[in-house]
C-alpha cells in the first residue's frame, strides 16, 4: 500500500520528529494496527517556502 503524507514545514515541527522519524512513526503506527497486511510504502512530502 503506497501512502504519501503532506504537511507544511510548520506542521512538521509542531511533530518534534524528523521526515525520517514521522516516517517510521508512521510505518510503525500502521504495522500494529494492521499486522496481518502487508508493507507499506510511506512518502512524507514537507512544502518548503522558498
Amino acid at each position: 500500500m503506497d501512502i504519501t503524507i503532506a504537511l507544511s514545514k510548520d506542521e512538521l515541527e509542531e511533530t518534534g520528529m524528523t521526515e525520517d522519524e514521522l516516517e517510521v512513526d508512521i510505518i510503525e503506527r500502521l504495522d500494529s494496527a494492521s499486522p496481518d497486511l502487508p508493507g507499506y510504502n510511506v512518502w512524507i512530502e514537507v512544502e518548503r517556502k522558498v
